[in-house]
């Protein structure tokens, strides 16, 4: 059992004994629900090697915790730090290859959760600093801020054409286009340059939206 844990990078268990580990948190599910799970979560970590499916009890266990179906069940027996040093001393009692290698995977997996909660939590206080900008609230300033000023020289064109006559207007809506095109052009190089490709893509998915008047 050993030498099949070492081929998976340190924190990886398999398919059952991730069942296992999360039946012993209160989290009760088959191995075949696991894989399952994998399946329709792509973005856990897990390896196939020969027969056998590892995951990163980690990802798994911190990816369940934010599953909202699994609320239920745990709220009635989710154990803490004591619970879980417990669960590693039972298996390493019970002795065995197997048990070791669980037991050294929880152990992996649980530093590795210590580690995400203080990454999160970092994360909460910088968002309270205003240090860090949710992607979603950047992509609401900025396109509310082009939709304002496009309508604002919309309803300008419309004054121009009543003082001056269509002609006139005609030139300054070409004038307005062409600026909203440039705006539009710098706005994608700049979101591709400075932005994650994932915000960037969205910002400029339509950088400068038109309104019907346009």
């Amino acid at each position: 059992m050993n030498a099949r844990i070492n081929r998976a990078p340190p924190g990886f268990v398999t398919v059952a004994e991730a069942a296992a580990e999360l039946t012993r948190r209160g989290d009760a599910i088959t191995p075949p629900n696991v894989s399952r799970y994998l399946d329709r979560n792509p973005d856990i970590s897990a390896e196939k090697h020969g027969k056998y499916r590892y995951v990163d009890l980690a990802a798994l266990i911190l990816h369940r915790s934010g599953n909202v179906q699994s609320h239920a069940k745990r709220d009635a027996a989710l154990p803490g730090p004591a619970s879980i040093q417990a669960a590693e001393d039972e298996a390493v009692d019970s002795g065995g290859s197997t048990s070791s290698g669980i037991s050294r995977a929880i152990q992996e997996a649980n530093l590795r959760l210590k580690e995400l909660q203080v990454r999160d939590a970092e994360r909460e206080d910088q968002l309270a600093e205003g240090e860090l900008v949710p992607a979603a609230d950047v992509l609401s300033v900025v396109t509310m801020s082009l939709q304002a000023m496009i309508s604002e020289l919309e309803r300008a064109e419309l004054s121009i054409a009543a003082r001056h006559g269509r002609a006139v207007a005609t030139d300054f809506r070409k004038a307005r286009k062409e600026a909203q095109a440039k705006a539009a052009e710098q706005l994608t190089r700049l979101a591709q340059k400075h932005l994650h490709p994932a915000v960037a893509e969205q910002l400029t998915a339509a950088p400068i939206p038109e309104t019907a008047a346009a």
